[in-house]
């Protein structure tokens, strides 16, 4: 339990003219601390017109959520191995706007309607406590964090440098690298970035905000119909203005990485007679594969989640036996329309991997036929 001390393992201790194990204080104890608290403010409002064949919802939202629990680094003198103490000190406000806007119709024996949700969401951070930031999600080999959290940003944004295309020639080299010269790593070929603090060098102290994993919106479309005996529905999903950091690329793109299994357009990679490419020298300098904003990509997409057809037999076909009999067919993720390269813009990963495709298995297509019978 975090309010409690532990202990832990693992250590020795001189005794006489050897050593025996012993242990250690692991986590300090905080018996202060508590559940975090949240404000919620909901403004909304429901109505219906013409006998509710226009409906809308509209609510604006605002929650704070006080009393966050962090990890905070604890003094060295106080012998904890762990090197932190857990305390109450973190705050993250998220607001946003949602609505719903329907409309039904009906006409004979043809009834349709049409529902249309949109919402936005956005977070920020309000307090830390003492730090001034913590790590999120970190590369797989230990090329540095991929998010990170400050206050007055949203949570887990995009950290790294900021690319400004290749190398051309060894003169534009050697003007960014001006703190370094002599300097033989980084040639024609590899990556630009920008030495966003001027030191006349490329390292971590360039790193800045590079993407935001939150969309800009979300949206729903869903079409409902009915004629007679027969029924249709219809789905529509998608996100739009959301930013993903594609690992894939990372993986398959990575030069001396992984010398199996490469993307093709390594083939384009930058050569003295093949300038004119995006793709850095093969294998090239180890900075090329930095993280940085050359792996963040427009993740919005517009899915056809579901469609279906069905139809149901008159109740003159089923002799009593049943009380309905209803034959569907429906297809599942039939068509996605984006721009990203990885395998599914719907990768749906949480807390700090929010926004971050690590080679997740796409949601599959699918067509399902059945009968529903009611007796």
């Amino acid at each position: 339990y975090l309010y409690s001390a532990s202990l832990t393992g693992g250590f020795e201790y001189p005794i006489g003219n050897g050593n025996g194990p012993g242990v250690t204080a692991n986590g300090g104890s905080n018996p202060d601390l508590k559940w975090e608290e949240t404000t919620m403010l909901n403004i909304g409002v429901d109505f219906g017109m013409f006998n509710n064949k226009f409906t809308a919802s509209l609510e604006y939202y605002q929650n704070k959520s006080d009393d966050l629990l962090l990890s905070l680094p604890a003094p060295l003198s106080n012998g904890i191995n762990a090197g932190t103490i857990t305390a109450n000190v973190g705050s993250v406000e998220t607001k946003g706007f949602e609505a719903v806007l329907g409309y039904n119709h009906t006409e004979g024996d043809f009834t349709w309607s049409a529902n249309l949700n949109l919402g936005t969401s956005v977070n920020e951070v309000l307090s830390l406590g003492n730090l001034e930031s913590f790590e999120g999600a970190a590369m797989k080999d230990g090329r540095g964090n991929i998010s990170r959290t400050v206050e007055g940003e949203s949570l887990f944004h995009f950290y790294g440098l900021v690319s400004d295309g290749i190398y051309q020639n060894q003169a534009e080299v050697d003007a960014v690298f001006t703190a370094n010269p002599a300097q033989t790593t980084v040639q024609p070929g590899d990556v630009r970035y920008k030495d966003l603090n001027g030191d006349g060098t490329i390292n971590s102290d360039d790193r800045a905000i590079i993407a935001n994993p939150y969309p800009d919106f979300t949206y729903g479309l869903n079409l409902s119909a009915n004629y007679k005996n027969w029924d249709a529905n219809l789905f529509l999903t998608g996100i739009q203005g959301v930013n993903i950091y594609n690992t894939n690329k990372y993986d398959l793109e990575g030069g001396a990485n992984r010398l199996f299994n490469g993307s093709p357009v390594l083939l384009d990679s930058w050569t003295p007679s093949n300038l004119s490419t995006t793709q850095p020298r093969f294998p090239g300098a180890p900075q090329n594969h930095s993280v940085s904003d050359r792996y963040v990509e427009d993740g919005s997409f517009t899915r056809l989640k579901n469609i279906s057809l069905g139809y149901t037999l008159d109740s003159k076909m089923l002799n009593n036996t049943f009380s309905k009999v209803r034959v569907y067919a429906s297809g599942q993720n039939l068509i996605t329309i984006t721009d990203y390269s990885g395998l599914d813009p719907e990768i749906g990963q949480g807390n700090q991997e929010f926004g971050i495709d690590r080679g997740n298995y796409p949601q599959p297509k699918s067509f399902l036929f059945g009968i529903q019978v009611s007796f």
